[in-house]
């Protein structure tokens, strides 16, 4: 190949055969042909050195120029060039696969070209699996195929199909080629399944509580019996009959049946359930049989004996098994019963010295006792709890304050003493009741209140006894309206109305002593509006305002109107002596208000809670 300036010649070491290259300068020069000695092109280095040679060439129609050996041995060749001739493409040469050279320069050599991935010399053959050997079932077809796509097939029957529908048992093998003529071959056997036979054995006859397994033959695939179970083998407990459904692997499906009895020979029979009386004995015995077990007890006079006594004292099940002969085991049970004897169960509450009959046996004290009486099947006891009432004979102790009374059998007594009564109880029994009264004789206490005490409507009052009591402190305060103080030396009251009021002390023996006054509340008039006042800053008369009483809790409204009905002033829920609850002579401009005659409407709230409305006039002076 050249360029404007330059000749590129390749070659190989034949020494070594190692890469070589050569670069003629001449510019312009083009090559005119390929050589068929001639070497590829590619990527060139010897050693890790290039070669180079500078040759100076002069344009000539045909130019033949040796190559000069650089360091090692070249087989002679010759370069023809025609300058004036037009460059042919660059010549190609294919990838050989088995020479281990790159033959066409790519990077890539032999196979692992890509050039030669798809090539036959390249191609690795494919593999034949025609699987496992398998079971052909009888009657039953099977059809063999390769799983990847090849381009001839022999099959051991003589067919040229990619696939082979066979109905009998044997070997057959395929062989095939590609596309390349590679030929592969494999081979796969054909066994006929045998089919298995049901048999689950004649009818049948066991001795009584004997079990007989069933089985089923091997080589099914599934098993359904009587009662729906799908294992191989079943076990039979009792007398009847019983079938199995057996499916094999390639569908076929047998049944079988068989019936088995039991020979009623060999069965234990103890009876039916019982019931016996307390005290009963039952006998038991068993022939032809050996090996006796019965249930251990020791109700039970032998646990290995043919013949058995069995007296039991509670409800109970006896169990017996023996031996019938090898293999043959037969059992039973009976559950007893012990009937009721105990009859009717009762008390009894009698007075105390009286005496009852229970069955024949008089009875008069406390106790539990037995009477027996006869019945159709076992003896009843009967039960009596006996008790008495309690003794008829009552002592009750009262105390009694001086002054104080109470009543006493129907009548009131205050002097101390013991009473007495006889009566009959609701029982129908003899009863004393007695009753002690004892006064106390506490020492003289003295308890005195203020007398009666006159205030106004808002006024409180404080009340304190006069007293002997060492502990003052411990009196009990009351009003009339429900008001108290327990325990408190003294009382202040702030009444809304007239109340009573007492006071109560207590001395060590409990009794008390009580002492009351009266608190009368007036009904004055709680507050007061004058009917004239000079605003004239002289600090007499300056405000018109309302003065309260202590019964004043608070200036609800106060509202004042002009003679033409202009209000000029107003103030809501203010203090009574508030700044707020005053009015000094001034419009609502906050100009003076000319003299003359102004009406007042005022709201006052009590602390009783009640509201009093007051209508007025006032007059304004300057």
């Amino acid at each position: 190949t050249s360029d404007n300036s330059s000749i590129y010649v390749a070659g190989h070491n034949t020494l070594n055969n190692a890469p070589i290259l050569e670069k003629l300068n001449r510019l312009g020069v083009q090559a005119l042909d390929c050589q068929t000695n001639r070497v590829g092109l590619g990527s060139f280095s010897s050693r890790g050195q290039s070669i180079e040679n500078n040759y100076q060439i002069t344009p000539a129609p045909h130019i033949i120029l040796p190559l000069v050996q650089i360091g090692a041995q070249f087989q002679p060749t010759t370069l023809s060039f025609n300058p004036e001739a037009s460059c042919l493409p660059d010549c190609d040469f294919p990838e050989i696969c088995d020479n281990n050279l790159d033959d066409d320069l790519d990077g890539f050599m032999d196979c692992a070209d890509p050039d030669l991935i798809h090539t036959c010399c390249c191609k690795v053959p494919d593999t034949l699996d025609l699987g496992p050997d398998t079971i052909l079932c009888n009657g039953g077809k099977v059809t063999l195929r390769s799983v990847r796509t090849f381009d001839d097939y022999c099959w051991s029957t003589g067919a040229k199909t990619d696939r082979l529908t066979v109905d009998a048992a044997g070997t057959y093998w395929l062989r095939v080629a590609d596309s390349c003529g590679n030929v592969v071959t494999d081979t796969i056997t054909l066994h006929l399944r045998p089919r298995p036979k049901l048999d689950l054995g004649p009818d049948t006859v066991l001795c009584s509580n004997a079990v007989i397994p069933l089985l089923a033959q091997e080589g099914f695939r599934t098993y359904e019996w009587i009662d729906g179970s799908t294992e191989k083998n079943f076990t039979a407990f009792d007398a009847g009959t019983y079938w199995v459904i057996a499916t094999d692997s390639c569908g076929g499906v047998q049944a079988d049946t068989v019936t088995i009895r039991i020979d009623p020979v060999t069965e234990i029979n103890l009876g039916q359930d019982t019931s016996i009386c307390p005290g009963d004995t039952l006998t038991f015995r068993l022939t032809g049989f050996t090996n006796y077990q019965w249930s251990s007890s020791s109700y039970i006079d032998c646990t290995d004996c043919p013949s058995v006594r069995f007296t039991p004292t509670e409800d109970t099940v006896l169990l017996v098994a023996a031996d019938l002969g090898p293999g043959c085991v037969s059992s039973d049970s009976i559950r007893v019963r012990i009937r009721p004897t105990a009859g009717t169960r009762d008390s009894l509450t009698i007075c105390p010295g009286d005496t009852i009959f229970f069955g024949q046996t008089p009875v008069h004290e406390v106790g539990q006792y037995f009477a027996e009486r006869p019945n159709a099947l076992c003896a009843i006891t009967d039960t009596l709890d006996l008790f008495l009432y309690d003794t008829p004979v009552t002592l009750d102790t009262f105390f009694l304050c001086p002054g104080e009374s109470m009543p006493v059998f129907g009548r009131e007594e205050s002097v101390a003493g013991i009473y007495q009564q006889r009566y009959t109880t609701a029982e129908g029994c003899d009863s004393l009741s007695i009753i002690q009264l004892i006064l106390l004789a506490p020492d003289h206490g003295l308890l005195e209140l203020p007398e009666a005490s006159i205030l106004r409507l808002g006024e409180s009052v404080d009340l304190a006894p006069i007293t002997n009591f060492t502990r003052s402190d411990l009196l009990d305060w009351r009003t009339s309206r429900g008001d108290s103080c327990i325990a408190c030396p003294g009382l202040t009251l702030l009444p809304l109305e007239t109340v009573e009021v007492s006071a109560t002390g207590y001395y060590e023996e409990g009794c008390a002593i009580v002492a009351r006054t009266t608190i009368q509340v007036l009904p004055d008039a709680p507050f007061y509006l004058p009917n004239a006042f000079s605003p004239n800053n002289d600090g007499v008369n300056d405000h018109f305002r309302l003065y309260p009483g202590p019964a004043v809790q608070e200036l609800s409204s106060l509202r004042i109107y002009d003679r033409w009905g202009q209000e000029v002033f107003n103030t809501t829920n203010v203090a009574p002596t508030s700044a707020q609850a005053a009015w000094a002579g001034t419009l609502m401009s906050g100009q003076q208000a000319p003299m003359g005659v102004y009406v007042y409407v005022a709201e006052v709230r009590l602390i009783d809670g009640r509201l009093v409305r007051e209508l007025g006039e006032v007059s304004l002076l300057r």
